[in-house]
């Protein structure tokens, strides 16, 4: 019955094979682009290291950029998880940013945009669901609306780059993450 939760906010980027990874501290390029590295987390890291964790129900909440990269294989560790548990079992990815984009930083010493969003909507902006709870679903769905209105180019600004288009991803069942009183 628990529920696991796993947040990034870190670099992201996607290699020369079109997979997404997390780019830690010793991570190290090993040509001029930086597509081909070494040392990240890659996404079959975290698919694998997820498929271990008992939870059956599981949010994966990565701030980094390229983050919606991850979306496609986690369709597919859902489909082999839960042949039989669909129904008692929820797999859910909050990605900040689409696989070609960057996630935009928010004001110096603050949040990203992204987990802004995310922090508003735990606070109590978010929709509640039918049973007065913020959900894994309403606050993705907050979140994703509100990063890319955050994120939209202002009227006429020059060199304004695309609104931020977070990837939100739900497999199986909702859950409750917040009561507010």
């Amino acid at each position: 019955g628990d529920t696991f939760v796993w947040f990034v906010a870190s670099h992201g980027m996607m290699d020369a094979n079109s997979n997404f990874g997390i780019i830690a501290h010793d991570t190290q390029c090993l040509n001029d682009n930086c597509t081909d590295i070494k040392g990240h987390i890659t996404s079959n890291e975290i698919l694998e290291a997820s498929k271990k964790i008992k939870a059956m129900k599981q949010l994966v909440v990565l701030d980094t950029c390229h983050s919606g990269g991850l979306d496609s294989k986690l369709s597919g560790l859902y489909d082999a998880r839960v042949s039989l548990l669909a129904k008692n079992m929820g797999l859910h990815l909050y990605a900040s940013a689409q696989a070609t984009e960057a996630a935009q930083d928010g004001k110096p010493g603050t949040n990203g945009t992204f987990t802004a969003q995310l922090l508003e909507g735990i606070k109590g902006a978010a929709p509640k669901n039918p049973e007065g709870q913020i959900s894994v679903m309403t606050l993705g769905d907050y979140a994703k609306q509100k990063t890319i209105e955050a994120t939209q180019p202002k009227s006429g600004a020059k060199d304004a780059r695309p609104a931020q288009t977070p990837v939100i991803q739900h497999f199986g069942q909702d859950t409750g993450l917040v009561r507010l009183q």
